[in-house]
């Protein structure tokens, strides 16, 4: 059986750590200097209070660490500073160079870090969000492991720490641009002009690359498993084309 020490019970991670738990792992929660509500959130997962941190980590196989953004260096160190050996997901949304430096101070203390953005809503039974990971290859098959047959689909990259984390920052601005192209591509759709955006953008001076971007159909499967609205990525906005060799050279 693995065992994972969760930081911390928070609305996703306790909807997390409830998915391990009920796939067969041991999953350990720190409820010293937590708030009630987050206690009461981990006895309604099935998660196991230890005594302390020191406890938690002394007897688990991988630390889960899913806790605000700002707060991601402080728990990793605070992990770092226990005799530790295991593996160190950091699954918060960070950034590439963030992840890296957590990476790092890991390395340091002879631990191995997987990089893991979590994109969707909290898992339950009308969701099921991805958890992508990226580093160590043996490391992330054995998280993406814990996980099997459960509503957080574990979804590995061949890639180095620093990809789940971009992964998750390039979701973020297509999540809000998406939002944006929905709305002023059914104003332009709406009144005939939707088929002259790529030359206005090209016009105006925008990449080639970015208005071939504007072909869409895979990225909206994208945006469907992170949760954005299918109103945001409606397909009548998805049907620019990629402008062919001689306009691109106009």
């Amino acid at each position: 059986m693995t065992t994972v020490t969760l930081l911390h019970p928070g609305a996703m991670g306790a909807e997390v750590g409830a998915q391990a738990h009920r796939a067969g792992a041991r999953v350990l929660h720190v409820p010293t200097g937590r708030g009630s509500a987050s206690v009461e959130r981990a006895q309604k997962a099935g998660l196991e209070a230890a005594e302390s941190l020191g406890s938690a980590l002394a007897v688990s196989d991988l630390v889960l660490s899913i806790c605000p953004p700002h707060a991601a260096e402080d728990v990793a160190r605070e992990v770092l500073e226990h005799a530790f050996t295991g593996v160190y997901v950091e699954a918060n949304a960070i950034s590439p160079d963030r992840a890296l430096r957590i990476d790092a101070a890991c390395r340091e203390r002879g631990v191995v870090m997987v990089d893991g953005s979590i994109i969707g809503a909290p898992p339950g039974p009308d969701s099921a969000p991805r958890l992508y990971l990226s580093g160590d290859q043996e490391a992330v098959g054995r998280v993406a492991a814990v996980f099997e047959d459960t509503a957080v689909l574990a979804r590995p990259l061949d890639a180095g720490v620093g990809a789940a984390s971009a992964l998750k920052m390039a979701f973020a601005s297509f999540q809000k641009s998406a939002r944006v192209l929905g709305l002023s591509g059914g104003s332009c759709r709406r009144r005939g002009a939707w088929h002259a955006l790529p030359q206005a953008l090209r016009a105006g001076g925008t990449p080639s690359g970015v208005v071939v971007g504007c072909r869409l159909p895979r990225a909206l499967g994208f945006a469907r498993a992170g949760g954005t609205p299918i109103a945001s990525t409606p397909s009548s906005a998805l049907q620019l084309h990629a402008p062919s060799p001689a306009h691109q050279r106009s």
